[in-house]
């Protein structure tokens, strides 16, 4: 799937959940490269911080 909209590419990254990972090819200074991105959820910070 490609995007040339970041709206659509926002609405596509809101469909995953905590723990799902997604790969992008990106096109970068005329090199192709594959990021992978992991949706973790945020630390849990003790009581009193």
């Amino acid at each position: 799937k490609s995007f040339s909209d970041i709206n659509e590419l926002r609405i596509y990254l809101a469909e995953f959940n905590w723990d799902d990972e997604v790969k992008f090819c990106l096109l970068r200074n005329a090199q192709q490269l594959e990021v992978l991105l992991k949706f973790q959820p945020p630390e849990k910070k003790g009581q009193g911080s």
